[in-house]
């Protein structure tokens, strides 16, 4: 006999395998709530085990943060002129993390686009790896995702990071948020 079977060959199995079936589309629902900031001209599909994160909220549009705390990602806003101006945001904030990290790994600058409700929008897409020493001469190793797009006039800017090593589950999760944006 096999495990579905069983599974729905008595009234209690029955009961269990709907109680499974509801458990597994609960999980599923989770998954695609979608969160809307930045007055309203951005939203994500926040993943299964995130929260919102009050972290920086004072630097940021909105940032979010696994329930373990070792993974966030926050957006913030910029105002520039030209387009340019994303790979500017980008060198940037790795010369900020350079203050902090020893850098390693950095991914070649990859262009794309942003889903948008009418039209999509250009982005740049780079990560790069870093070590943080502290005084005590322990260290470790994160890995930072930076996405920059922009909308009209405004540029946003998506830091990811995450600790390492990084479990495949957690990885995809990061991918998933940042395919989900939709901007205006």
């Amino acid at each position: 006999m096999t495990f579905q079977q069983r599974l729905f060959s008595s009234p209690s199995g029955i009961f269990r395998g709907i109680l499974l079936i509801a458990l597994v589309f609960t999980t599923h629902l989770r998954a695609e709530e979608r969160v809307i900031f930045a007055d309203e001209a951005i939203s994500i599909a926040l993943p299964s085990g995130w929260e919102k994160s009050d972290l920086n909220k004072d630097k940021v549009l909105a940032g979010f943060a696994t329930q373990d705390n070792r993974t966030s990602v926050f957006f913030t806003e910029f105002q520039a002129t030209n387009q340019s101006y994303m790979v500017d945001l980008i060198d940037s904030t790795l010369a900020n993390f350079e203050q902090i990290y020893r850098l390693d790994n950095y991914s070649k600058y990859k262009k794309g686009k942003v889903k948008g409700i009418d039209k999509e929008h250009e982005a740049i897409f780079a990560t790069v790896e870093g070590t943080h020493e502290r005084d005590d001469e322990t260290s470790f190793e994160m890995k930072f995702y930076l996405l920059a797009f922009n909308v009209e006039n405004r540029y946003y800017l998506l830091q990811a990071s995450t600790t390492m090593p990084i479990r495949e589950a957690r990885e995809r999760q990061i991918y998933e948020l940042i395919r989900s944006i939709v901007a205006k």
